[in-house]
């Protein structure tokens, strides 16, 4: 089991998700915490994995403007998939 916190400073992209999928923000995390993920892939680091798939209603596009910095294990969605990271990335 992997703990995910929604929203916050550990979630900063859960209100802009909702609002581009059209869900509310309890729906989003309804619908992430209801799938049955399988690591896909291990990463570039210890603890970076690939996870999926992701549900059909939570696809999104790659974001236009990708992020420099990530905080300390977030767990964001990439295209189809989400991705656990262990440490702070700058």
């Amino acid at each position: 089991m992997i703990e995910v916190r929604y929203g916050g400073e550990a979630g900063p992209d859960l209100e802009e998700v909702a609002h581009r999928l059209r869900l509310s923000q309890d729906e989003v995390v309804r619908l992430h915490q209801a799938a049955e993920y399988t690591v896909l892939a291990t990463g570039f680091a210890p603890g970076f994995v690939y996870l999926g798939p992701l549900p059909h209603e939570l696809k999104l596009p790659r974001r236009e403007d990708p992020r420099i910095s990530v905080p300390a294990a977030p767990t964001p969605f990439v295209i189809g998939q989400r991705v656990r990271f262990r440490a702070t990335g700058r």
